[in-house]
């Protein structure tokens, strides 16, 4: 028997993204995440009379990500993996989240997608969920969370916040470049940037950091522009997210926001104006 599905997946901004050292080849990263109710709409269907079926994973407009690549499909194949078969499943996902702007898309969509099934076959408790979540991606544990949240490591420590951020507005900007996240973190390291391994104890999000931001920059020096254009706009502060190459302002009033867009507007062809998602997933 065929069913039908359909859910929505959402982006995140980094807050705060401090880059602590390294382990492995692997950045140990401190952050403060929160989800936005900027969505990818998903939806599909699934036999599950078939046991040995196919999987496929499709997206609009088409990314042309090789499937093996695919954050979705190998969080399909994981799950279906511990299940011990796999039924007829086809998922398309329309794209609301600018890919290759470090709004984890991606990693929002694998998050989502493994949330669906935790409920359809729910043969893991949350923590191992987030486990599995950590080895199909660094954002996925975060994004199975949901809100807002600290993120530690690589990702695999998440820690719910309390940020009252329901006042505030973010304007997003999404520049036509896009940036390879681990060009930007070899650039980081070709730069020789120091660590910051201090330890706080409180958890604040103001005033905002990227400690990816200068290595992008140097990647694509006209990143400066757009946070120069933003600055000028009188937000609260502004930041990049995740590697880039999206950058932000956060206003602490509608009316601000809302001039800030139209101005914006007027210089970038993708302006999102966007909230916090604060409740969580799991």
């Amino acid at each position: 028997m065929i069913e039908t599905f359909a859910f929505n997946s959402f982006a995140k901004l980094n807050l705060s993204l401090i880059v602590q050292g390294v382990r492995k080849e692997y950045h140990l990263l401190r952050m403060i995440n929160t989800e936005i109710d900027l969505p990818d709409k998903i939806r599909g269907e699934f036999d599950l009379d078939v046991k040995k079926g196919k999987i496929i994973v499709e997206t609009i407009p088409n990314l042309k990500i090789p499937m093996a690549r695919n954050l979705v499909y190998k969080a399909l194949i994981a799950y279906f993996n511990l299940v011990e078969f796999t039924p007829n499943f086809k998922i398309t996902i329309k794209k609301g989240i600018p890919p290759g702007t470090g709004l984890g898309g991606g990693s929002s969509n694998a998050a989502y997608t493994l949330l669906f099934l935790h409920k359809l076959f729910p043969v893991l408790s949350d923590s191992k969920l987030m486990e599995l979540g950590a080895t199909i991606g660094s954002d996925v544990p975060f994004f199975i969370h949901g809100g807002a949240a600290q993120v530690l490591g690589r990702g695999n420590v998440v820690k719910p916040v309390k940020l009252r951020l329901k006042k505030y507005h973010f304007v997003i900007v999404i520049p036509k470049f896009r940036l390879s996240t681990p060009n930007v973190y070899a650039e980081f390291d070709r730069l020789k940037l120091p660590f910051d391994t201090e330890l706080h104890q409180t958890v604040q999000w103001l005033p905002l950091r990227n400690d990816l931001y200068v290595p992008a920059q140097n990647l694509e020096p006209s990143l400066e522009k757009v946070m120069v254009d933003i600055g000028k706009t009188n937000p609260v502060d502004t930041s990049m997210t995740g590697s880039g190459s999206a950058c932000y302002g956060v206003y602490d009033n509608l009316l601000s926001a809302q001039k800030a867009a139209q101005i914006l507007r007027t210089r970038y062809s993708k302006v999102i104006m966007a909230h916090a998602k604060e409740n969580k997933n799991i």
